[in-house]
């Protein structure tokens, strides 16, 4: 193998490298906070929260901004309907964290997705370009031991 073929892989203007997994409880006053460390800091500028395939999404604005361009594209190219683009920007809060890493979730955006009020569990998952945001009992994928016997099957 000739190591100047490889390339590493490339990812679209606002892909984050978002990873990770935490579970949360919803306050009193509807928010969660966001764990220390990357998190916290990748959003310290401000973010965007929108509906997104069955979940929440918290987009920095940079990778917000790169998946309405998305969209618009997608559009244009009649991949998407008419009125796409306006719809999930109408449907997306522009928010911010407080001193303590909290983030608040709109009642009406919790009602949608099953999240709970006080006290109920949520996941958060570092999808990339976003964290995904959801009901415990709403997640999916793998298992872990799924999981593991994917990766022992993986040649890598």
């Amino acid at each position: 193998m000739v190591y100047e073929d490889l390339q590493s892989p490339r990812y679209d203007d606002g892909y984050e490298h978002l990873g990770g997994y935490e579970e949360r409880t919803v306050d009193d006053k509807g928010r969660i906070v966001l764990p220390a460390g990357h998190w916290r800091d990748t959003f310290a500028a401000g973010a965007r929260l929108s509906p997104w395939q069955g979940c929440l999404a918290l987009w920095t604005l940079r990778s917000y901004g790169s998946i309405v361009a998305e969209l618009h594209a997608a559009q244009r190219a009649g991949e998407r309907r008419k009125g796409t683009v306006e719809a999930f920007r109408r449907q997306t809060q522009m928010v911010t964290l407080d001193g303590q890493g909290r983030l608040t979730l709109p009642q009406g955006l919790r009602d949608r997705f099953g999240i709970g009020d006080h006290g109920a569990p949520i996941a958060i998952e570092g999808q990339g370009d976003r964290l995904e945001i959801r009901a415990l009992d709403r997640l999916s994928g793998l298992s872990d031991s799924e999981l593991d016997a994917e990766l022992e099957a993986f040649d890598h």
